[in-house]
């Protein structure tokens, strides 16, 4: 311990951080304590020093002379010769540092324990490079697991202080060990770096994986009897969007006053809610999130009693439900829930299928679910002839929580079998 080096706080210096430490003993106590459970020896020794050389004097006379310095700050400032300046300077910066670095240090200890398995031995020495903000923002995002809203973490592309690309790390610390390339992850709306050149955004929840089809389940043979009728909007009750609905606008893209899609819920054959029309580009389907904006199902299900176990439970596992997104000619859907959602869609299938194949997409993965071009190509490709079950519906995709369908697996052969599910109508030019 190099104890010699440290030059003695000037008395000036010990009033001011005594009447400091007076009236925070609480806190300045926690600090010292978490500085002893760091086993951070040089901290230590600093601690202990500068807690010495002001302690020495009887505790009633440091207050007195803490509060009457703090009285008359001003005037000894003025009276100071410029040698006590550096003195100064150190005293503040000692007692500042510690706080900081406590704060820092409590962050990075429990995002560390937070990590997976595999990345617990490096996460901490990536984490102390951001700042405290940032790490402040990491621990929300981690901790609520996405549920609550948090700004991005921009980081500069292309530093050599990364070993990897910094977003893909932080995916592989707290959501996706096996993530490898930025290739298999996509930026989702909320996040505001995605055109800017110079930053990337290392929030783990502001992107999500991108789902890759492996080898399609068989189709199922639909009836075009058992698809549900849609009721009249007069006939059903509303109140469908979440009182404090006003959506997600952040993805920096211009909203238009004419709807795109509508969307509908629905229970087994059951429609619940009224048809509601989107005009903002970004929706999320929730059920029970803190802190959100969209179609909360929890408020739709309120005046709509039932007895069916299955939906009962179904209920019970959208959880944080869908994000629907449109950019551009595309329309994706992010699964932020803890459990798959099951999607089928015109445009994922070659022209003229009939019997749609239905994807299943796990938690954290997002999937294209409509393209606006294929549509007009899936148009101009129908052929009537080769249609023996009527008309196909080029404009809608279903997207059904928990419950697949179709699969010769399940015991459900249509959508109108599942629990609960969506309906998304697209408003195209025909």
């Amino acid at each position: 311990m190099r104890v010699g080096l440290f030059k003695p706080p000037t008395l000036l210096d010990c009033c001011c951080f005594s009447s400091r430490f007076a009236i925070t003993t609480t806190s300045a106590f926690l600090r010292f304590i978490l500085c002893v459970v760091s086993f951070n020896v040089g901290k230590f020794v600093k601690v202990v020093y500068s807690v010495l050389c002001f302690s020495v004097a009887p505790w009633a006379t440091v207050v007195g002379l803490g509060v009457r310095c703090g009285r008359h700050f001003k005037q000894l400032l003025s009276q100071r010769t410029a040698v006590n300046a550096p003195s100064e300077a150190r005293t503040h910066k000692l007692c500042f540092n510690f706080m900081f670095r406590s704060r820092r240090s409590c962050l990075i200890k429990r995002l560390s324990r937070l990590a997976t398995n595999e990345a617990q031995r490096s996460v901490e020495a990536v984490l102390r490079r951001l700042e405290l903000a940032d790490l402040e923002t990491l621990s929300t995002a981690v901790e609520s697991q996405g549920a609550e809203e948090t700004p991005c973490i921009p980081l500069p592309m292309g530093e050599d202080r990364w070993p990897t690309e910094p977003h893909v790390q932080f995916c592989q610390f707290w959501r996706w060990p096996d993530v490898s390339q930025s290739k298999e992850l996509r930026q989702l709306p909320n996040c505001h770096t995605s055109q800017d050149p110079l930053y990337i955004c290392a929030n783990p929840y502001h992107w999500c994986r991108l789902y890759k089809p492996v080898t399609p389940p068989p189709p199922y043979t639909f009836h075009p009897q058992e698809f549900p009728r849609i009721e009249d909007d007069a006939t059903v009750a509303s109140e469908a969007v979440s009182p404090e609905s006003r959506f997600s606008s952040n993805t920096g893209t211009s909203e238009s006053s004419q709807p795109w899609c509508k969307l509908a819920y629905w229970e087994l054959s059951n429609r619940v809610g009224r048809q509601l029309p989107l005009s903002q580009h970004v929706i999320n389907v929730f059920a029970d999130l803190p802190h959100s904006d969209g179609l909360c199902l929890q408020t739709l299900t309120d005046s709509q009693v039932t007895n069916d176990t299955s939906v009962i439970q179904t209920r019970s596992k959208v959880g944080k439900g869908v994000t629907i997104f449109k950019e551009d000619h595309e329309v994706w859907v992010y699964n932020r829930s803890e459990y798959p959602v099951f999607v089928n869609s015109p445009t994922l299938d070659p022209p003229n299928t009939e019997n749609l194949t239905v994807y299943k997409i796990l938690p954290g993965y997002s999937i294209k679910i409509y393209d606006y071009e294929r549509t007009r190509y899936n148009q101009k490709m129908m052929d009537t002839s080769k249609l023996t079950n009527g008309p196909i519906d080029l404009y809608a995709v279903r997207i059904s929580f928990a419950k697949g369908w179709g699969n010769p697996r399940y015991a459900r052969r249509c959508i109108t079998s599942c629990p609960c599910w969506l309906e998304v109508m697209f408003h195209v030019n025909r």
